[in-house]
């Protein structure tokens, strides 16, 4: 179901928005609990909508209208299927994370049917060496063409890959310098031929979080060899996308200019940063979005396609105690300038809503996921969504061609 909310529109260069308009969307069949927009995903056209506590995943239009849903192949009530959410730019792969699925947690790959209006399931894979309570799933990513799928134990430090094949063999992340608490894996994006890899528990100089890059084919043919990583704000790799030459990631417990880092104040302001790829396969910091919403924990989840970006603060008190809202943004020229776009958030705030709890972004459109939001029923859920005025979905606009290429090694 959809109902108007209100968002808040903005002058993007010369164009101007008339006001715009946000809609709610709540489950199709709400339960107590259900955790409706605990993941969320958007491609061409779609919404993917995780609700794990209903072991399913539900599909609309950008238009807010219920497609179907659908589930794994043998009901768990206990897996967490939908946990964890990843889609292919046009929605023709899907990869659902099932944390609890089996007692130690699995991943599902679906491909879109076009014929029959629904996804089909392709496979399940979990990784070698798991015991019970694991969560492998509670983070997932796929690649763009949906040739390899990835999935996480970030209890385990570690992270799998999975090309396409008829056994989709897994192949672990080698991952250097960790120790057993960093919490490899609790977020995974891919932007390119690169894998993001969220640390967000590593201590480096001191401060916790980081993210790591790593590279198709380095060190071999089909290993995602390790290239780099960011450092130095307070829980960085907690959230990470990736879209063309781009990697977002959140740091929620970062307090920047407010508190020092490590000041154990609880709760942080949270910063979001983008990096940038450029020739010869480098990473420079392009921009840090920095809210003062106070103790908001923004970067909690990001999203990004093209030149679109969002960033979830789901403890942000806008209408009330951490109901939250998400933040959207468009890239308007080719310095890495970012301008606001509109801001998600429900039109009828409740305590601990939690709006931007998860977001994404594909397709020109944005979604924020509300996971504990009791509008319909206790904690089932929901989901608010808008608009981008500006569209460029591979990224490579406003001269980015000049700098980056899917072609660099």
């Amino acid at each position: 179901m959809r109902k108007l909310a209100i968002a808040l529109s903005v002058l993007v260069l010369m164009i101007v928005a008339v006001p715009a308009m946000a809609f709610e969307i709540t489950p199709n069949n709400p339960i107590d609990n259900g955790n409706f927009a605990k993941s969320t995903a958007s491609c061409d056209g779609k919404f993917l909508i995780g609700q794990s506590g209903q072991n399913n995943v539900e599909v609309y239009t950008h238009a807010g209208v219920y497609l179907n849903s659908f589930g794994a192949p043998s009901y768990q009530l206990s897996g967490f299927f939908g946990e964890s959410l990843a889609v292919t730019p046009n929605c023709a792969t899907a990869v659902v994370g099932a944390k609890g699925y089996d007692g130690t947690g699995a991943i599902f790959v679906f491909d879109w049917n076009a014929s029959l209006g629904e996804y089909q399931f392709v496979v399940k894979k979990t990784a070698a060496g798991l015991v019970p309570g694991d969560d492998f799933g509670q983070s997932v990513a796929v690649t763009d063409d949906g040739q390899t799928a990835f999935g996480a134990s970030y209890l385990k430090n570690k992270v799998s890959s999975f090309a396409r094949s008829a056994s989709w063999t897994e192949h672990v992340v080698s991952m250097p310098d960790l120790s057993a608490s960093d919490y490899a894996g609790f977020a995974l994006c891919v932007a390119g031929d690169d894998l993001g890899v969220g640390v967000p528990l590593q201590y480096n100089s001191g401060i916790p979080g980081a993210l790591y890059v790593h590279r198709k084919n380095t060190g071999g043919a089909g290993n995602w060899g390790y290239v780099t990583k960011f450092t130095g704000l307070e829980r960085l790799g907690y959230s990470c996308g990736g879209s063309g030459p781009r990697f977002i990631s959140g740091a929620p417990l970062h307090n920047f200019d407010t508190l020092p880092p490590g000041s154990g104040a609880g709760q942080g302001q949270g910063v979001v940063v983008t990096f940038r790829r450029h020739v010869g396969g480098s990473y420079t910091v392009e921009h840090t979005f920095a809210p003062s919403l106070g103790f908001a924990e923004c970067g909690t989840s990001v999203g990004i396609s093209g030149i679109n970006v969002m960033f979830g603060c789901p403890y942000a008190d806008v209408g009330s105690v951490d109901d939250g809202k998400s933040n959207a943004f468009s890239r308007a020229n080719g310095l890495g300038n970012w301008t606001s776009e509109f801001t998600l958030f429900d039109n009828d705030p409740q305590v601990l809503d939690r709006v931007g709890f998860s977001c994404a972004v594909g397709g020109g459109e944005g979604i924020a996921g509300a996971p504990f939001s009791g509008e319909v029923a206790t904690n089932a859920g929901a989901a608010y969504y808008n608009t981008y005025s500006l569209v460029f979905a591979d990224g490579f606009e406003y001269g980015d061609t000049l700098e980056w290429s899917s072609a660099v090694p």
